[in-house]
């Protein structure tokens, strides 16, 4: 009993879900004759805030593709001279395979 009471709560709201808001759009007063129907989005203020129609001139930081490969060749660097030192500075030399009798 509990399990198809369940199931079926979930299967209404499911439907209430894809019914109000499916291709874009929010569908409202479902009481009425005609429903309101309202396009889905993100408001304009917050459009705005995360520069989805372009960078902001006053405050602003671009970032070109040399300062995004001047970053890589750095980090390639380190990570280079990293492991360089540490074959470099490495105990344990290995002159090939021990083999086990």
């Amino acid at each position: 009993k509990f399990a198809t009471s369940a199931h079926e709560a979930f299967y209404a709201l499911f439907v209430d879900v894809v019914t109000r808001f499916h291709d874009g759009s929010i569908f409202s007063d479902f009481a009425s004759e005609s429903m309101t129907v309202s396009a889905m989005g993100y408001p304009s203020w917050w459009l705005e805030e995360v520069g989805y129609f372009g960078p902001k001139a006053a405050n602003g930081v671009a970032v070109t593709g040399a300062l995004v490969l001047g970053v890589v060749t750095v980090a390639a660097l380190a990570v280079g001279l990293g492991f360089w030192l540490g074959r470099r500075t490495s105990t344990v030399k290995s002159k090939g395979y021990a083999f086990i009798k």
